[in-house]
């Protein structure tokens, strides 16, 4: 197992396995609730035990940088949508608004099957492919990025979404009102999928990933546009987010 793998291994166990069991998927696809995970009563506050950073690798264990886009594409795409989930479980966890639970239940059936789909294309498509350091994919992504249009906020190793610890101690400490808190992630969080898509759109070759990308810019789009409305109706007086 490669040290990215231990780390998302390490890092899923804190989330009480919220990201690999079944019945999330099944629940949500069947229009039923999906369970909530007390992930808040795991994750520890910014001053006590931190939560495991995923290591970095010697220049010798990375593998040739000529990766194809659509394993990069995937290989970034699934630990965004994993943090989403994660998120959303906290918002059903925290949240007591039914138009933040609705959304909270549509991203979290959406994007874990949208990870399983990612998943087993990666595994049809570059089978045994070596997992990359998130900073090394980042890098290698913006490559791809830098020569289509100005993305000034998904610079290397700083993707909205890509640090998963980050986000589960963020959203679980997050201050009273906690809906504003959770808007104000998750649009960026959104937004940066949004963009990553779109370079996708330019560089991918499968077609059926090409497909997935113009949902997940639709879907979340809408989703954002949702977001923004609540947060205009709900608090008026906030600074609005970026």
């Amino acid at each position: 197992m490669t040290p990215t793998s231990i780390y998302r291994v390490m890092t899923t166990s804190l989330v009480l396995m919220a990201l690999v069991a079944g019945v999330p998927i099944a629940s949500a696809a069947q229009g039923t609730p999906a369970p909530v995970f007390a992930i808040c009563g795991v994750i520890p506050s910014n001053s006590g035990t931190p939560l495991p950073v995923q290591p970095t690798m010697d220049a010798h264990d990375l593998a040739d940088d000529e990766i194809e886009f659509d394993l990069l594409f995937i290989d970034l795409m699934i630990p965004h949508h994993e943090s989403a989930v994660v998120m959303a479980q906290v918002a059903l966890e925290r949240s007591d608004r039914p138009e933040i639970r609705e959304l909270a239940e549509a991203i979290i059936g959406d994007q874990t099957a949208e990870i399983a789909q990612l998943q087993e294309w990666r595994d049809a498509w570059y089978p045994g492919a070596t997992e990359q350091p998130m900073s090394h994919l980042t890098e290698l992504f913006n490559e791809f990025e830098s020569g289509m249009m100005d993305m000034g906020d998904m610079q290397s190793g700083e993707m909205a979404g890509m640090d998963l610890g980050s986000a589960l101690v963020t959203m679980c400490n997050a201050p009273e009102p906690f809906d504003l808190a959770f808007i104000d992630e998750m649009i960026p969080h959104h937004a940066s999928a949004i963009e990553m898509a779109n370079v996708g759109l330019e560089n991918t070759v499968h077609p059926d990933l090409k497909e997935l990308q113009l949902q997940i810019i639709d879907a979340q789009q809408t989703e954002i546009d949702q977001m923004t409305d609540w947060r205009a109706k709900w608090f008026i007086s906030s600074t609005p987010t970026n």
